[in-house]
């Protein structure tokens, strides 16, 4: 009768013992990590009364790259403002404009969707400066300043236009002096507006 009881009580311990072993296992294999580019993943699977917690650590999951379009129609634009040193001295003549001075908006920190707004001289006597002008990248043709020795050139920015001067590539410019030849050393600030993420 004792051998009987005994033999009872391990039949319904491995009876349980399945029966729980089986409810784990069932709940374990809901877990899955998925990387299909990693080579080791440990995994570490905690299991309390009815909870299960897994924590993943990763040996070896490569950065991701790419490109994602942000913008479906007109996109979101911010200002900017970029500082320019065309370069050397430059003579306004008072018989005309002087010869052109070309000079270059480029670098890594000029975005690509860069659109013009307008232009303010600096480094210069605007008494002196009677009329100047710009020509922007890939344009055919002049934006001179609005008034006699304004320091400003506005490039008629229109908000979502395309056809909007761009910030990036050759520049002109050209100066007309008041009553005598001036010489000095031209400095810009340029405003625009560009993409967010640019």
């Amino acid at each position: 009768m004792r051998g009987f009881k005994k033999s009872s009580a391990i039949l319904l311990l491995a009876v349980f013992m399945c029966c729980v072993i089986g409810k784990i296992s069932v709940q374990a294999t809901g877990i899955q990590p998925y990387w299909d580019n990693a080579k080791i993943v440990d995994v570490q699977l905690r299991i309390s009364g009815s909870t299960a917690k897994s924590t993943l650590k990763d040996e070896s999951v490569s950065l991701r790259t790419g490109t994602m379009a942000t913008a479906v129609g007109n996109p979101f634009v911010r200002a900017g403002s970029a500082g320019i040193s065309p370069g050397g001295s430059i003579t306004a003549t008072s018989s005309g404009y002087s010869s052109t001075r070309t000079f270059s908006v480029d670098g890594d920190n000029i975005p690509n969707t860069g659109r013009v707004e307008s232009v303010y001289l600096y480094g210069a006597r605007m008494s002196e400066i009677s009329r100047w002008r710009l020509m922007a990248p890939e344009s055919s043709f002049w934006f001179v300043n609005g008034t006699s020795h304004d320091p400003e050139v506005e490039l008629d920015y229109i908000k979502d236009s395309e056809k909007n001067e761009k910030l990036k590539g050759n520049w002109g410019m050209a100066f007309q002096a008041s009553n005598s030849n001036y010489t000095f050393t031209p400095s810009l600030s340029i405003s625009y507006f560009h993409e967010y993420g640019d």
